[in-house]
């Protein structure tokens, strides 16, 4: 599992790897600043981030077992903020979120093109298995839902959740779509793409519980297994024996006693 992890001073924001067969864990990146947004490569060495370097933004990689150093895959944006969604499985294509807008980025030439540009966001895209689909979750009608459209030829698209959804993962064999509606239930979806895209009646799987987004790091609050019967959650725990919270009226008359 590859996460972003804020460190204790709340200062730096570094990528880290977790073994999970193991429990093992290991730092990737040092550098100062924000690291975030982690895809892995589809051969799973590599893993894919945004970095901002000194109050510009800029898409990197690294090896994942933390041997050499970061390569640039994109010139830095400066302060509009960037960060990789998904990494195609043939390795060829990254999705890109930029200010809100979505892009790919052809892994041959490094060269960012727009695929929707408009007065709405687009956020955590996700390529399709086979590559000729992208699934993505967009404000466009006031309310944020699931929508698909062919890559790269986003000419058209299908709303896939009824009412909300955010955040949407594709099974390993592309036969199912998960989201999450607004009220944190995941959701499943049994889809069909080829020769064109039909998708099923959403239905609720379990309640999940989210840990409460408290900055704008928190874009992916889960993940999936391929066969998708196992989940990762970012999930709220209860801290009974936490510090209760302390609030201090007329501080500025004490410090004057």
């Amino acid at each position: 599992m590859a996460f972003q992890q804020t460190d204790s001073d709340g200062r730096h924001v570094d990528i880290w790897i977790h073994d999970l067969a193991n429990d093992a864990i290991a730092r990737l990146t040092f550098g100062p600043g924000l690291d975030e947004l982690p895809v892995w490569s589809p051969d799973a060495k590599r893993v894919a981030y945004a970095a901002n370097h000194n109050l510009n933004y800029g898409l990197y990689q690294k090896s994942a077992d933390g041997s050499g150093s970061e390569q640039e895959m994109a010139k830095s944006s400066g302060a509009f903020r960037q960060g990789f969604w998904d990494w195609s499985h043939d390795g060829q294509y990254l999705l890109v979120w930029k200010s809100g807008e979505l892009w790919y980025l052809s892994h041959s030439d490094l060269q960012l093109k727009p695929l929707f540009q408009g007065n709405w966001i687009v956020r955590n895209a996700q390529f399709s298995p086979d590559g000729k689909w992208i699934a993505y979750s967009s404000n466009e009608t006031g309310n944020w839902e699931i929508y698909v459209s062919p890559f790269p030829a986003v000419n058209s698209k299908w709303q896939v959740s009824r009412g909300s959804g955010e955040e949407p993962r594709w099974r390993r064999d592309g036969k199912e779509l998960f989201y999450l509606s607004a009220e944190g239930k995941m959701m499943a979806v049994s889809v069909k793409a080829s020769p064109n895209f039909e998708a099923g009646t959403p239905r609720e799987l379990f309640q999940t519980h989210l840990r409460q987004s408290i900055s704008a790091n928190d874009l992916v609050s889960y993940d999936l297994s391929a066969d998708g019967r196992r989940f990762l959650i970012n999930t709220k725990v209860n801290e009974p024996n936490a510090t209760p919270l302390a609030i201090v009226l007329n501080w500025a008359s004490e410090m004057e006693k």
